[in-house]
């Protein structure tokens, strides 16, 4: 019968002389010992088949076991980075031995795990409040209690929408007599004095890619200066009341005879446009934007169309579009809640 027999048969630096530990055990190899103090031993293994011997030695050394948890986290905060995303963040525990990492709690359930001091909970709602709780951890499975709850509520979701108006088709001049000019070098506000009187500009925009009923909370057109002419101007800014308007025509008064929503926009006092390439803001527009969206039949994609025309005479001369024109959108989503930011920017023509 074959036998397997480790003694503890001496003791290395401050272990006690003498102890030792035999354990027998028939046909199976021996995978533990157990030690009754701490210390540095050597360990040896002795095989008996009963006609020959054979041994081995190893050192080992014996430490306290670690019972000693973590500290708890302090200061947790979080931020949110998006509607769907929030980071939290928070001051790094302390051990006795070492903190392997953290254990992150999502309103009483746990959601991940990490390393380091940090962690980004993703995939979450826009506008929701959720609490969070973090727990410290050693390599020895100790676990700190948890910490402070903090509360993050997610903010509306951002996107940004970017179109062009690429051909003079969608930025036409209607003069006093109702004449439709699609080829003009540059779109003048509202005078162009040549004899044509104040005009109204119409400006299209296809590919509008908002949902229906979302909340707008802020819109706006920017304009760059094509010459740097200017005088006392007053303009009003409208929206066609439509679902998904339609091209500008040669038909006379193509863009006066369009019916508009009952909102309108006041650019009163516009202020000297004295610099060419300079860009300029109208007031905000979500109030146009809003009629618009509220529309039962508008649907994600359609056509928005702008009118401006002026009070008294005078000029504001900016690019047309024989190079691109530029449309952004910048906006919040919270369900059906939406912030705008358009703008036109209309290079120098060629």
């Amino acid at each position: 019968m074959t036998v397997y027999r480790v003694p503890v048969s001496r003791s290395i630096g401050n272990s006690s002389v003498g102890q030792k530990c035999s354990v027998y055990r028939s046909n199976s190899a021996i995978t533990d010992v157990t030690f009754d103090t701490v210390g540095t031993y050597e360990l040896e293994l002795v095989v008996d088949d009963g006609e020959y011997l054979s041994s081995d030695s190893v050192t080992v050394t014996v430490t306290a076991p670690d019972t000693e948890a973590p500290s708890i986290p302090q200061n947790l905060s979080g931020i949110g980075l998006s509607g769907t995303e929030i980071s939290l963040t928070w001051s790094p525990s302390s051990d006795n031995v070492g903190v392997s990492g953290y254990t992150i709690y999502r309103d009483g359930i746990e959601i991940g795990s990490s390393a380091t001091p940090s962690y980004n909970d993703t995939n979450l709602a826009a506008q929701t409040l959720y609490s969070y709780t973090v727990v410290s951890y050693d390599s020895a499975g100790n676990v700190s209690a948890e910490s402070s709850a903090v509360e993050v509520t997610t903010p509306e979701e951002s996107f940004q929408l970017d179109l062009r108006i690429s051909n003079g088709s969608n930025d036409v001049e209607q003069l006093e007599s109702g004449e439709i000019l699609f080829n003009s070098s540059d779109l003048e506000l509202v005078d162009d004095l040549t004899g044509g009187g104040n005009q109204t500009v119409g400006l299209r925009f296809t590919g509008v890619d908002i949902p229906y009923g979302a909340y707008i909370t802020n819109a706006y057109l920017e304009f760059e200066t094509d010459e740097a002419y200017s005088g006392a101007t007053s303009l009003v800014v409208r929206v066609e009341d439509s679902d998904d308007a339609i091209a500008f025509s040669q038909t006379v008064n193509n863009v006066s005879s369009r019916l508009y929503a009952v909102p309108e926009v006041l650019w009163d006092n516009v202020e000297a446009w004295s610099a060419v390439n300079g860009h300029h803001q109208t007031p905000d527009l979500s109030s146009l934007l809003q009629s618009v969206v509220d529309r039962a039949g508008w649907d994600v994609g359609g056509a928005i169309v702008f009118a401006i025309s002026g009070e008294v005479y005078a000029q504001q001369s900016l690019t047309r579009a024989n190079q691109p024109q530029h449309l952004y959108f910048m906006w919040n989503i919270a369900w059906v809640s939406v912030s705008i930011r358009l703008r036109l920017s209309m290079p120098v023509p060629i």
